[in-house]
């Protein structure tokens, strides 16, 4: 097991504050499920719901928590008011609700990179807007924050396409892991060529457990049955009848007819 640095631990714990106040804005649900991975990733299996989701850890978000993170993510570089910030938002209209945020967030840092597919929005202080001309990167969600002893990412990948976005859900994970942090900006800014090669390269680095919507939403329905006491019950085994035997058959005939 690897020890945590102070970085980390004091990363974590300036998260936890800010966190605490965005988790409580969520109404009661199945906003995160653990997922189990062992040594192969391709093999991972759905677990129990999780209320406070913890680092270094895969989950299945929704929407709601997945961004209760990031915003979390957000509010420690507000905070520290130094450093570097990098959003992938999967779409550029996703960055409307997020403006004024991200206007501040340019003020006080050196440098904010915002990702997304489509229209570029309109000029917002000091952010940079990246175009995600590969669609297979527009599934990404991620903010990565860097400073100096501060860091935080979250890292997440749409499932099935959902129009709808408190429909969506989104298999993931966020760490204060200064050493991960570090690749992962460094492996991000690669991706500027926007080419299929370095796309590839980064999926391979950092591999996420395949899920369909259709697996999570049954799985679900599994947990809310069972938290509601209604599991299905099995069928029940038909007993097999003996055999009547020929002799005993014609003696019961005879003392009825008697």
């Amino acid at each position: 097991m690897l020890a945590t640095t102070a970085c980390e631990k004091h990363s974590a714990s300036r998260f936890r504050q800010a966190y605490q106040e965005y988790r409580s804005r969520l109404s009661p649900g199945y906003h995160a499920i653990r997922v189990k991975v062992g040594k192969d990733v391709r093999k991972a299996k759905l677990g129990e719901v999780v209320q406070a989701p913890q680092g270094d850890a895969y989950y299945i978000f929704d929407a709601r928590m997945m961004q209760a993170i990031g915003d979390a993510i957000e509010e420690l570089a507000l905070a520290r008011g130094s450093g570097e910030l990098t959003a992938c938002l999967l779409h550029f209209a996703n960055f409307a609700p997020k403006r004024d945020r991200y206007q501040q967030l340019s003020q006080k840092l050196e440098a904010v990179h915002v990702w997304g597919s489509g229209h570029r929005p309109r000029a917002c202080g000091k952010v940079d807007f990246i175009s995600a001309h590969d669609p297979a990167l527009a599934r990404y969600w991620t903010v990565s924050y860097h400073s100096r002893g501060c860091q935080a990412v979250l890292l997440c990948r749409q499932l099935d396409h959902v129009a709808s976005w408190p429909e969506k859900k989104f298999v993931g994970f966020f760490s204060f892991n200064p050493y991960l942090v570090q690749l992962m900006r460094k492996r991000f800014n690669l991706l500027c060529s926007c080419t299929r090669a370095a796309l590839a390269h980064w999926e391979e680095e950092f591999p996420m457990p395949e899920f369909s919507m259709r697996e999570v939403e049954r799985h679900v329905r599994g947990l809310r049955n069972k938290a509601n006491g209604r599991m299905v019950p099995r069928p029940r085994p038909v007993k097999k009848r003996k055999p009547v035997k020929a002799a005993s058959l014609s003696k019961r005939r005879l003392s009825s007819a008697r």
